[in-house]
């Protein structure tokens, strides 16, 4: 993964590690852990998904429906982190 993160066109290039492990919860619930080791502290640390529609975001949570299902989206860490959604 590291080297998807590490792109001109996102602006970052500090990225030195990058891995995701997901664990299921059974019925209906994803956990997706992310490890990120920066070469700098201030950089900015992102996380892509692909949805099918706009989100509604309040604060750490995002959320986006389709007509039969819900996924939230709520970040754990870093202290302050904020969510943004873009077409």
């Amino acid at each position: 993964m590291t080297g998807s993160y590490n792109s001109v066109s996102e602006e970052g290039s500090d990225l030195e590690h990058a891995s995701r492990s997901i664990v299921w919860l059974a019925p209906d619930h994803i956990v997706v852990y992310d490890r990120v080791e920066m070469a700098k502290d201030d950089g900015p640390i992102r996380f892509f998904l692909q949805l099918p529609g706009e989100p509604a975001i309040d604060g750490a949570r995002a959320v986006v429906e389709t007509a039969t299902q819900q996924l939230a989206v709520t970040t754990l860490s870093p202290d302050g982190a904020s969510i943004s959604a873009q077409a």
